[in-house]
């Protein structure tokens, strides 16, 4: 695979968020200069409080670790995110507040400009020591276990990126693996 790049965990950018309230880890970021069209990013939450606006961005978030929490997005009822691996879809652009149910978790973004082309948050559970083939995959990233793609030992929030869309094989270790992809969804 000639159009494949690992990301490992140790070199993704930590930067305080936009609102100046905590700290987000950016696993990528397209394009990486100037302003991106999607990212995918890891937070880390230690106290409740307001997320960051991000006007004309729609976003995915999971729960990675921790007991959950639960956000109120527009004013609307609360939703409460309790369950890893689970995405949760709102604008970026309404106000939203979070609310911590059990001490501090950690949890995944995915932020999609909008008229850049949808994307898709998908998690995948592959049990111990087997073989799966996904395609159309331009990104993946370890969230749980011990992964290898194409040769590469992967563990928690490393990740793989391909130049273009298409598939990968991942082989899962001892204890399983928990991958997640931030697929382009083809228009049309």
């Amino acid at each position: 695979m000639t159009d494949l790049d690992l990301l490992p965990a140790t070199q993704h950018r930590r930067m305080r968020w936009a609102n100046g309230g905590g700290w987000t880890t950016e696993i990528i970021a397209e394009p990486s200069s100037g302003h991106w069209e999607w990212r995918l990013s890891v937070a880390d939450v230690d106290v409740a409080g307001p997320f960051s606006l991000f006007p004309g961005v729609d976003r995915s978030i999971a729960l990675l670790r921790g007991a959950g929490f639960a956000l109120t997005v527009g004013g609307r009822d609360e939703e409460v995110i309790d369950l890893p691996h689970h995405p949760f879809q709102f604008a970026g652009d309404e106000v939203t507040t979070c609310r911590l149910l059990d001490g501090a978790v950690q949890d995944l973004n995915l932020m999609t400009t909008r008229g850049s082309g949808p994307r898709r948050l998908d998690f995948i559970h592959i049990p111990p020591l087997s073989t799966i083939d996904l395609s159309g995959v331009d990104v993946l990233v370890v969230v749980g276990g011990r992964a290898q793609v194409a040769g590469h030992d992967l563990g928690y929030l490393d990740a793989i990126h391909r130049a273009r869309p298409g598939p990968i094989t991942v082989n899962s270790r001892q204890d399983g693996a928990v991958v997640t992809s931030a697929t382009a969804l083809s228009h049309g």
